[in-house]
């Protein structure tokens, strides 16, 4: 979630006047103008070409036009769409339960966009006009994961990270790391001793994804003193412990702390991750 991608291969246009009559072919069981399984569809009008040029601007459009009808079309086989915007809880249900994936890119930039692509046709609904049913072949296409199989969601967590809690008399908050450990905010925790906590990552990116957090606010690791040292170790023992006690031990896992916001850390307090229950790839399984 929150990996930027470039995307090569065949997409299919469709924006909510296609997404209607998808549906009610196949709610009618008819045969739909281009098999579904395994595709991507991309939310997007492209406007006609200029002479010379295969496609004019194709960017996208706001992908909540589409929420009412895409569970019908995962449940039918679609596995990837990109659009622009936050989607449904319905639809992020939706992607989790058939293991799709919701991409977003770049709104306004439709000229750019339409670089990426290298073959166009329209292939279904010529009566709807800009939004008739393109087959695109693309190159290099660029895209952020926003929603992912395991129920990862990068607007909600960007929410997370810029919203700044204040008390009353307007001062910041304790962390939401603090908050747990303190029982402000629930959590499904799994540990805890007189130095750690763990507990269940809301957003998992593996069967198994627990943080394994230090009671003491420590920022990030970089801030961690000779004093502190022995805090990661212990993590470092409890992560160990947990993986037994979660059945990833004898196949493998991984450990992985993040430091400071190019790092990738979100929370500025501490943390470790603990991943794990099949084959993992790229920096966070």
């Amino acid at each position: 979630m929150g990996t930027e991608i470039l995307l090569s291969g065949v997409v299919y246009t469709a924006r909510d006047a296609a997404h209607q009559r998808l549906v009610h072919a196949l709610d009618s069981g008819k045969k739909l103008p281009f098999d579904i399984a395994g595709q991507t569809l991309y939310y997007a009008g492209p406007s006609p070409a200029r002479p010379g040029r295969i496609i004019g601007s194709a960017g996208p459009t706001t992908s909540q036009r589409m929420d009412s009808y895409t569970p019908r079309l995962l449940a039918a086989g679609l596995r990837a769409m990109i659009g622009k915007g936050a989607r449904s809880q319905e639809v992020k249900e939706a992607i989790k339960r058939y293991k799709a994936v919701y991409l977003v890119t770049i709104g306004g930039a439709g000229a750019l966009l339409a670089g990426a692509i290298r073959r166009a046709e329209v292939i279904a609904y010529e009566d709807l006009g800009a939004e008739a049913v393109w087959r695109l072949e693309i190159e290099s296409f660029p895209a952020i994961v926003a929603n992912d199989i395991y129920g990862g969601d990068l607007f909600e967590q960007g929410k997370r990270k810029y919203r700044l809690d204040r008390n009353e008399g307007g001062r910041q908050m304790e962390c939401v790391f603090c908050q747990i450990i303190a029982g402000k905010i629930s959590s499904e925790t799994v540990y805890q001793d007189e130095k750690t906590v763990a507990f269940r990552d809301i957003h998992p990116r593996a069967p198994t994804h627990l943080l394994i957090v230090p009671r003491k606010h420590i920022p990030t690791l970089a801030h961690v003193s000779e004093a502190d040292s022995s805090i990661v170790a212990h993590m470092v023992n409890v992560a160990n412990q947990l993986a037994r006690s979660e059945g990833i031990a004898e196949k493998g896992y991984r450990v992985v702390i993040n430091c400071g916001q190019e790092g990738g850390q979100l929370v500025p307090h501490l943390h470790m991750h603990l991943l794990g229950g099949r084959q993992l790839t790229g920096l966070l399984g």
